[in-house]
């Protein structure tokens, strides 16, 4: 059996409502399962590197 994912990036902004919005949305389209990337800055950077100092304290995701 085929299964239809939507991978749904940081476009929900850690926003219930936004989230929902595209779970609705992707259920009317056909979608089985819907994927949201949650994520930290810190996860991605090494301590050291230039690009975290602009995004400190920055997390995509429910609330940690």
């Amino acid at each position: 059996m085929v299964k239809f994912i939507a991978d749904v990036g940081s476009n929900f902004n850690e926003s219930l409502e936004e989230a929902l919005k595209y779970v609705r949305r992707c259920a009317e389209i056909g979608v089985d399962i819907v994927k949201f990337q949650c994520w930290r800055a810190e996860d991605l950077f090494a301590p050291e590197h230039p690009l975290l100092r602009n995004t400190k304290g920055t997390y995509m995701g429910p609330s940690p």
